[in-house]
């Protein structure tokens, strides 16, 4: 370290100590604020609350706290799973070090906790698998249920052996995160704070995470650290509940301190200051135009004053802005060197602009001073949108000469988000920024561009941006101004303070009709308001007819989660589908659910022919399986001693098997002789089974002899069979040779008698 930002630490520190304001524990003060302030300035959205600790380890178990909060919060008790990479390193506490992928580390905790999985890290040396389809085959294999992920954590890139993960790879788990609503957590504890090229280190990846981690960087000596993230998660727990003894504590938070330490780290990394030398004589009386930082300075126009504790004050006769940086004199030379971040507003303001898909800006007007014909046609004005994909640098076009200009912005077609849009002067030479603009916030029209497709029965979510300027800090309520029928709709949360987001969440009923609804959106503050509309799509679009078979692990409204035999492509099915449960994605075990149906279904049959293992098929809560036909069973000997087992359950769920000319059959045979059950349907733990077949075949008949089966009814039943006698046959005759077969019909379960109601009759 310089013998210069040595001798400032220790000046700070002095400073701090002699106001004897040394510490403050969890109660607000003004020293924090300002830091905090300036370290959300500097990140991107969402990342706009910050928690102040002091080492990075706290920040992990603040982070594991707060997943594992949002996570039960979203989706109950289960979803408690954090997921982490091997050989990673997040710290030497408790929850952290289980977290860590380096098992030695870890012998002494004994009585690990089963909800830390690690996964392989895609470096490309010691996995060489780096693809994303990696992630998702490391979680089958470890058991772990998508829905069950809490949080995904990382290093931005692993300390120990300073390897990164492919970019699609970041952006892919970007995505899987946000759709399994699993809060996706940096640590930056050893990248952040320009130390990997960028100012933060998941830059580099094109993404942002939910919670970020910092630590180290921060200071590079002081004990802070600080968890920052979205104000949804980071208020999960109410003030005062998280609290570190020595948070907060002024010494280490000198705002001085601090800011210089970013304003000299983006200038060693070129990412929002520059630093330059000027003759140190004549500072009353400038004469000859020069540059500091991102500000001219001109005789006439700006006047700069360098006061006692080394503040830069530059001020243009109407407003001023004090820089927290210090003034460096060196010696051994008549100059000077200035270490600054940026002054807001010297150059003219963009407004905020909402461009409908597909549209443009137009030519929007900014300047930069009267610098004369000549200064203004050295200057070089450069562009750049924190958004990529929405808004690529090459969509911004600068226009004008001198220092009148113009930008003009496109956002990409089939694109909707937001970006913001930084316009920069440099003098030409790639040396020192002399202006950049406050930053422009660009949105793809709401209105135009957001639409969902749900079906019948089903729900899906909206993101409400609310974008603020000026520093508004009011509380926004959001509203629906109408909701067609058959269509219920809420916001979480109702209110926010300031530009933010909200989810709306949105359920279509059984009984919609399918169809384009308008949905308006209101946001107000007082006797302000704004309103706009999103589209959604209800449909009942289902699988081409032919037999579907399940592949996937969750809902069967999930195209992929089938593949269909017949006529290839995908799902869901609907009633043109024969649905088939063979030994694909199975489990292992009886009481893993592996396939939920989470809306109303119609099929024409159900058959379950899957060995030596499982398929728990779980119906949601007044949900309904609507099939023509139920098998379990196949109608081949699959050997002595194979045996299909399945379960249908859900409380509040129905299964309904609806054809009168159809049998319900729960039976495997075998060629050799046995007695063991080799079929068995169990729906005990069902809410409601109605069956209005033609017979129920439990153990009986069939292609085989011997043939067995057990059917465990549910908690409410109705079954008609209205076949020729007999219509319920419950084992007897067997297939082939005639064997006898051994069948059960039970009103409850060998544990739990759960049967209510039961109507068993032959018309």
């Amino acid at each position: 370290m310089p013998a210069t930002a040595a001798t400032e630490i220790v000046e700070a520190i002095q400073r701090q100590a002699a106001s004897h304001l040394l510490t403050n524990y969890c109660f607000p003060s003004e020293i924090r604020a300002r830091l905090v302030t300036r370290l959300s300035e500097l990140l991107p959205e969402p990342l706009k609350k910050v928690f102040l600790l002091t080492t990075g380890s706290e920040t992990v178990e603040c982070a594991i706290k707060l997943c594992r909060t949002h996570g039960t919060k979203a989706g109950g008790r289960t979803k408690k799973v954090i997921v982490s990479f091997e050989k990673s390193f997040h710290g030497r506490t408790l929850g952290s070090q289980q977290a860590g992928g380096i098992p030695s580390l870890k012998e002494w905790i004994g009585n690990l906790d089963p909800g830390f999985v690690q996964i392989p890290f895609p470096d490309g040396f010691r996995t060489e698998d780096n693809t994303f389809d990696g992630f998702n085959r490391a979680l089958r294999e470890r058991n772990v249920e998508p829905q069950n992920v809490a949080g995904v954590i990382l290093e931005t890139y692993q300390g120990g052996s300073a390897a990164f993960a492919p970019v699609e790879y970041m952006q892919a788990l970007r995505q899987w995160c946000t759709g399994r609503n699993a809060l996706l957590v940096c640590d930056e504890v050893q990248a952040g704070f320009g130390r990997t090229g960028t100012l933060w280190g998941f830059e580099h990846y094109g993404i942002v995470p939910d919670l970020a981690l910092f630590g180290k960087g921060m200071s590079s000596s002081l004990p802070i650290a600080a968890v920052a993230g979205r104000p949804d998660v980071m208020d999960l727990h109410p003030a005062g509940s998280m609290t570190s003894t020595h948070t907060g504590r002024p010494t280490t938070l000198s705002p001085r301190f601090h800011l210089c330490r970013w304003a000299r780290c983006c200038a060693t990394n070129g990412f929002h200051s520059r630093t330059a030398r000027y003759p140190a004589s004549g500072t009353t009386g400038i004469s000859e135009m020069f540059k500091i930082d991102q500000v001219v300075l001109s005789n006439g126009l700006y006047n700069i004053c360098f006061t006692n504790d080394h503040m830069l004050e530059i001020s243009n006769g109407v407003t001023s802005t004090e820089q927290v940086a210090p003034l460096r004199t060196f010696t051994t030379s008549n100059s000077f060197e200035l270490a600054l971040s940026a002054a807001a507003q010297q150059i003219s303001a963009i407004p905020d602009q909402n461009i409908p898909p597909g549209g443009s800006s137009g030519a929007l007007n900014f300047n930069f001073g009267n610098l004369g014909s000549s200064a203004g046609s050295s200057l070089q004005v450069l562009a750049t949108s924190s958004n990529q994909t929405l808004i690529p640098n090459q969509n911004l076009v600068i226009g004008g000469s001198g220092t009148n200009r113009t930008i003009t912005v496109t956002p990409v077609a089939g694109q909707i988000g937001m970006s913001l849009i930084t316009v920069s002067v440099t003098d030409g030479c790639g040396r020192t920024a002399v202006h950049s603009s406050p930053t422009c916030k660009v949105s793809a029209s709401l209105a135009r561009r957001r639409r969902k497709t749900v079906l019948s029965g089903g729900n899906t979510s909206y993101t409400a941006n609310v974008i603020a300027a000026n520093g508004f800090t009011n509380t926004v309520t959001l509203s629906l101004l109408s909701l067609p029928p058959n269509i219920s709709a809420s916001f979480n949360p109702p209110s926010i303070n300031g530009p933010g987001s909200s989810t709306l969440n949105v359920t279509a009923s059984n009984s919609i009709s399918p169809g384009t609804y308008l949905l308006s959106l209101v946001a107000t503050s007082g006797s302000l308001s704004s309103t706009s509309s999103v589209t959604l799509i209800v449909t009942s679009i289902v699988a081409s007819p032919g037999t579907l078979v399940w592949i996937g692990t969750n809902n069967w409204s999930a195209p992929l989660n089938w593949t269909n035999l017949t006529s290839a492509g995908n799902g869901p099915p609907g009633p043109a589908n024969d649905v088939v449960f063979t030994n694909l994605a199975t489990r292992v075990t009886s009481n893993t659910v592996n396939n939920i149906l989470d809306s109303d279904t119609t099929i024409a049959s159900l058959t379950f022919n899957n060995t030596n293992s499982f398929h728990t098929t779980s119906i949601n809560a007044g949900r309904t399986l609507t099939t023509g036909g139920l098998t379990v069973g196949t109608e081949t000997d699959a050997g002595n001693t194979a045996t299909i087992y399945d379960i249908i359950t859900g409380s509040g769920g129905a299964l309904v098997v609806s054809n009168a000319a159809a049998n319900l059959i729960v039976r495997q045979g075998s060629l050799n002789s046995g007695s063991a059950l080799r079929a068995t349907l169990d729906l005990s733990g069902l809410g409601t089974f109605n069956a209005n077949v033609a017979k129920i075949q439990i153990g009986s008949l069939g292609a085989n002899p011997r043939p067995s089966g057990v059917l465990y009814l549910a908690r409410t039943n109705l079954i008609v069979a209205s076949g020729s006698a007999p219509a319920i046959q419950i084992g007897g005759q067997g297939g082939g040779s005639g064997n006898g077969g051994n069948g059960s019909f039970c009103f409850s379960d060998w544990r739990t008698k759960f049967l209510r109601t039961a109507s068993v009759s032959r018309r």
